[in-house]
């Protein structure tokens, strides 16, 4: 009978674990900043807007409609089964493995979700790569914006400044102060975080290349020397 309770307790508290990562439905529209980073240095920054749903399995899918590359167009960029789990008080959305992607002059796509975040104030963080192997080619692909409601579909990332926007030792950015922030490296990991205040931010630890500023539905680049 005690070897039973204890199963049963076992499983009980495995399931609400399991429940706990999908209580809360993320699913909706995310207008914000869509970057292509081929170029490390000058990459290519457009508004977007991006879908999240929430399928019969529980899984996530998200799509990236009409994407194009350098004016090639690819098509649409579908991420399917995506789990969100909360981590350390951070939605965090992963998907393993590689999978094909859309077909582009005869050549496939192979399609990574390599990072993904979503915050309290519902903003987004995403880092997809779309690899074009006969090509030799890989397009690293960021999103950073918020979600959209009925009630205020302009919901969107808007650019703040960075000064200055190529540093080596510390940089100070155009925010409102008390909000949290985060750094991305080019290759889409999270290297620093904080809460923003009037005083500069030390970026000497980094290394040297292209950042991601993002803090609430705002965000900015600059260059480490």
């Amino acid at each position: 009978m005690k070897t039973k309770l204890l199963f049963l307790s076992a499983l009980f508290a495995f399931s609400f674990s399991a429940f706990a990562g999908t209580s809360v439905d993320f699913s909706g529209s995310y207008g914000g900043m869509l970057t292509v980073a081929v170029d490390s240095v000058n990459p290519t920054m457009t508004e977007d807007t991006i879908a999240l749903n929430l399928e019969a399995n529980g899984y996530y899918t998200l799509t990236i409609s009409d994407f194009s590359y350098s004016g090639t167009a690819i098509g649409d960029i579908v991420v399917d089964s995506i789990q969100i789990t909360n981590v350390n008080g951070v939605d965090t959305l992963t998907r393993e493995g590689s999978f094909a992607g859309p077909t582009v002059m005869l050549m496939p796509t192979v399609i990574t979700l390599e990072e993904g975040a979503i915050y309290s104030d519902e903003s987004i963080f995403l880092s997809i790569n779309v690899s074009v192997p006969m090509a030799s080619l890989t397009i690293p692909v960021f999103f950073a914006g918020g979600k959209i409601v009925a009630a205020n579909a302009e919901t969107t990332i808007q650019n703040i400044a960075i000064v200055p926007s190529l540093a080596s030792e510390s940089i100070r950015v155009q925010a409102e102060a008390g909000n949290n922030y985060v750094i991305y490296s080019i290759g889409g990991s999270a290297v620093k975080s904080g809460v923003l205040n009037d005083e500069e931010i030390d970026i000497s630890a980094l290394a040297s290349g292209t950042y991601f500023f993002i803090t609430g539905r705002k965000s900015a680049k600059f260059i480490k020397k």
